[in-house]
């Protein structure tokens, strides 16, 4: 099962809200749940094409994520961490924007899976990392490192995906 099929089968057994998806690329995610009764925001540096409300944004700009303070119920952030400069800095304009009890769906690439490893040991690199040379995943983050993060922002880690054997990412779910 994609990644995308997980977290859009989480949101599903929420209650209906406000979802914003930070880097949503094409709103794979956001079309998904458009239908059943959430309202649904975007957030990416390309235009995005839908009938979703959107925004373009820089999340390297090191500026302040373009909304209110708690707004959101919850917001989704699949595979972009890694493409950040400062990933802490948009961890905690997530939390500054996400309403009180509202939870976060995080994934990034897991570079401690037995795939990864075997790339890093044989080929000095990471799996999902570099493969895109014109805009390469710049951090990978290790799994301690990002509870820390999170936890250090606000976030309380409310259930961790992660499989060794597995090219799957890592995936995690977080309430404020």
């Amino acid at each position: 099962m994609k990644i995308n099929d997980l977290v859009c089968l989480d949101l599903l057994k929420c209650k209906s809200g406000k979802i914003l998806d930070i880097g949503c690329g094409q709103a794979e995610i956001l079309n998904r749940l458009n239908m059943i009764g959430f309202e649904i925001f975007g957030l990416d540096k390309n235009e995005v094409y839908g009938n979703i409300s959107f925004k373009k944004f820089d999340l390297n700009s090191m500026k302040k994520l373009p909304y209110k303070n708690n707004t959101f119920d919850y917001i989704v952030c699949t595979e972009v961490l890694g493409y950040l400069d400062n990933p802490v800095f948009v961890l905690k304009e997530m939390n500054r924007i996400l309403k009180k009890g509202g939870r976060l769906f995080l994934t990034t690439p897991n570079p401690e899976n037995i795939y990864s490893k075997y790339l890093f040991f044989f080929k000095n690199r990471f799996m999902h990392f570099f493969d895109n040379i014109e805009n390469p995943q710049t951090h990978p983050l290790l799994l301690k490192s990002l509870k820390y993060y999170l936890e250090e922002v606000g976030f309380k880690i409310l259930n961790i995906r992660k499989k060794f054997f597995s090219k799957d990412s890592l995936y995690i779910k977080a309430k404020k």
